[in-house]
């Protein structure tokens, strides 16, 4: 689940790990993440290194707090640092502006 200050949105991730040696030519265990936030779904690169699991995954949640929209052609990605806990995963999200809207960097 993803809380937001002004919603709650659950997530499902789905972990591939990659082939044989990719992971290691990559200096960690690398992989394929597919994931269910909310009714949408997508997919993206994911890493397990030092005990943290960082996904990155194209998108946006439409909170209150969102700078920009999200759909087809967005150039928007959600970005996870999840450790390890018993009963699941915690960690952070975040989220960057698109570069075409000024507010990146």
């Amino acid at each position: 689940m993803v809380r937001t200050p002004d919603l709650a949105v659950p997530l499902a991730f789905t972990i591939e790990a990659a082939p044989n040696g990719a992971a290691a030519a990559a200096g960690a265990d690398s992989g394929a993440v597919r994931a269910a936030i909310g009714p949408r779904a997508a997919a993206g690169p994911a890493h397990f290194q030092d005990g943290v699991l960082s996904v990155r995954l194209p998108g946006d949640l439409a909170s209150a707090d969102s700078t920009g929209p999200d759909g087809p052609g967005s150039d928007r990605h959600l970005e996870w640092y999840l450790v390890p806990r018993p009963g699941g995963l915690m960690g952070t999200m975040t989220t960057r502006p698109s570069p075409a809207s000024g507010l990146d960097g």
